[in-house]
């Protein structure tokens, strides 16, 4: 029996570089068996008008889309940005515009979900991911343990704790205003914040749980990265599958990618695997396979049929378990 992929819901990053016209975007999609889809940054207003028809036919549905969205060209507000901690206020206030303008269009497409890169720590006169940079260079070249990373590690540490504390506060204003928008306006949409994949992003899983217990019960939410966490992890900095299951409860969505070292946005089971995902993908409510143009169609194939059948596995060894509990606890009866 074939597996299926209906829970899955299948990014734009795979193809938006295909066309400019949306509908053939959704047809190669469609093409590979998926019927959910998020629609990234890349997709442009223009290419939006030959993807509604499709909505609104029942072709695809949209489950999520990734701020900002529709695309603008304006590199101050793009993905790798301070974006909600700009120090300057009027480009702070338009980036929780933009947000919210996000948040509108995933309404009127039915989405549930905005997902966020919400800002950066700036490096002064250095490049933005210049430490992220360096580390990972010398992760490939000397490993994580040598004498040289671990004193760049060190350096960073101490650099985010002094230059971070006031971004990070912004970040969270930007975000209440932000909350309190979609309220008053009724919009019924999750604002997700993304961990990263770059050091020197904002939120690390310290700044993640701040965020999510000061709004909780607002719209702010969760969204956890397979492989952002995982890279994040090979560097040294947290161990992602434990600090994303302490925030579990706040998850909203998932983005479901395999990793090789510091490289990621690989299809599932053709690096390292997602065994040690299972439990957060089967519990997101929102599953999406976010997988870079690196990957063939056959592998995207391969991989999205090898997450489904140890998902299945997973599921049925969970359940099992808890038979195998009730079995046991009825005995002791």
């Amino acid at each position: 029996m074939a597996l299926s992929l209906d829970e899955f819901a299948f990014s734009t990053s795979w193809n938006f570089r295909n066309s400019p016209i949306g509908s053939i975007l959704m047809e190669e999609i469609l093409n590979l068996g998926f019927r959910k889809v998020e629609l990234n940054y890349h997709i442009t207003e223009e290419a939006l008008r030959t993807i509604v028809p499709m909505i609104t036919g029942g072709e695809i549905k949209v489950v999520s889309v990734h701020n900002v969205f529709p695309a603008i060209a304006d590199s101050r507000f793009d993905t790798d940005s301070r974006f909600l901690g700009y120090e300057e206020e009027s480009s702070r206030r338009r980036a929780v515009e933009l947000t919210v303008r996000s948040a509108e269009f995933a309404a009127r497409l039915g989405a549930a979900a905005v997902v966020v890169h919400p800002g950066i720590i700036p490096e002064g006169s250095n490049p933005p991911g210049s430490y992220d940079t360096r580390l990972k260079e010398l992760y490939l070249k000397v490993g994580p343990q040598d004498t040289q990373y671990r004193e760049l590690f060190d350096e960073f540490v101490a650099f985010r704790r002094r230059m971070g504390e006031a971004e990070v506060d912004r970040v969270l204003k930007s975000l209440e205003e932000i909350a309190e928008t979609l309220v008053r306006r009724n919009l019924p949409v999750h604002i997700c914040l993304e961990n990263r994949p770059i050091c020197s992003q904002i939120p690390d899983f310290i700044e993640m749980r701040r965020f999510l217990v000061a709004l909780a019960g607002s719209p702010v939410e969760f969204w956890f990265d397979t492989g952002h966490g995982a890279i994040q992890r090979h560097l040294g900095f947290f161990d992602d599958r434990v600090e994303a299951q302490a925030l579990a409860n706040f998850l909203a969505g998932i983005h479901i990618h395999d990793v090789d070292g510091v490289d990621d946005h690989f299809a599932p089971y053709e690096r390292e695997g997602l065994d040690t995902y299972l439990d957060l993908i089967d519990r997101a409510p929102i599953k999406v396979l976010e997988l870079g143009k690196k990957n063939s169609r056959e592998t995207v194939l391969r991989g999205a049929r090898a997450l489904a059948e140890a998902l299945e596995k997973y599921r049925s060894t969970q359940y099992e378990e808890q038979d195998h509990r009730k079995t046991a606890s009825s005995q002791q009866v």
